[in-house]
């Protein structure tokens, strides 16, 4: 795990994280996706996808942190899609700021969050790089935040590999089977899977016709 200063005015960092699970792209994509991660910052209380289509979710959720500290509340877009020359499924999420913040409750920013997902080296796994940049506006020294968050981001890849470890008896799975984004995201991995497939000469023009508009959003 990384972490870096975004700016000298702004209390914030940027923390990058990486881990390999017993788990395909598809089931980690799913796991963000439901927000089956238990305490993303303080205690999760309330989550409302206000919009939600095959590449674009637009979800409402609440934090309790400890006293004395009000709750946290982020509004953000989630954007999903597939690497055309590689076939990693892509995350990308940043907050919408113009939402008035409700009664009682302080904006959390996510400045940006990126999910890099990709099949590993073995078989049945998968390699996730996250990067992300959280403001939860609290006022505490620095490098307080910097521990807090950093211990925060480790415990909760954690929390991901015990979740995928009990997929089969989670409600994750039939989310999974049912749900017919999922199916797009499977459909546009195959056509990414077969493209690389081709002989070489052929995946080279592929490749050079797709390095202007790699990430293909569905």
């Amino acid at each position: 795990m990384y972490a870096s200063r975004i700016d000298l005015e702004t209390q914030t960092y940027a923390f990058l994280s990486a881990r390999k699970f017993d788990a395909s792209p598809l089931q980690i994509c799913c796991l963000v996706r439901e927000w089956d991660l238990g305490k993303l910052a303080g205690t999760l209380m309330d989550v409302r996808h206000l919009e939600s289509s095959g590449c674009e979710d637009v979800v409402e959720y609440v934090c309790k942190l400890p006293f004395p500290f009000e709750p946290r509340w982020i509004r953000c877009k989630l954007r999903y899609g597939v690497v055309r020359c590689t076939g990693a499924l892509i995350i990308l999420g940043v907050s919408e700021l113009g939402a008035a913040v409700p009664p009682g409750m302080t904006r959390g920013t996510i400045y940006y969050s990126y999910y890099h997902i990709f099949p590993g080296d073995t078989a049945g796994t998968a390699v996730l790089y996250r990067v992300m940049n959280v403001d939860m506006h609290m006022p505490l020294p620095d490098f307080v935040v910097r521990k807090t968050l950093a211990s925060h981001y480790r415990d909760e890849m954690a929390r991901m590999e015990s979740t995928l470890a009990a997929w089969a008896s989670s409600p994750l799975q039939e989310r999974f089977e049912t749900k017919a984004c999922y199916r797009v995201m499977e459909q546009a991995m195959a056509t990414s899977a077969a493209a690389l497939a081709l002989p070489t000469g052929q995946l080279a023009e592929d490749e050079e016709g797709c390095s202007d508009d790699v990430d293909a959003f569905l």
